[in-house]
């Protein structure tokens, strides 16, 4: 709050295991997994077929200005 961090990047956990189970389903409805499939709620997916990474852009940023928010969520 007093600034002495200016900003930083945090993935929220919960959001890591919703992927991840909202990617299983798409795996058992025969959703193809490539670069651009839809995670609902989470958007589009960047994926790296050789080195097993699937990839989203849904970072929480923290700074002076969202930290109030984050700490009444609780994260």
């Amino acid at each position: 709050m007093d600034g002495t961090i200016r900003e930083g990047y945090l993935w929220n956990p919960g959001d890591a295991g919703y992927a991840m189970v909202a990617v299983a389903k798409l795996v058992l409805n025969g959703t193809p997994i490539v670069d651009g499939v839809e995670i609902p709620g989470l958007g589009k997916a960047i994926v790296d077929v050789d080195d097993k990474q699937i990839k989203v852009e849904k970072t929480m940023i923290v700074n002076k200005d969202t930290i109030g928010d984050l700490i009444k969520q609780g994260l």
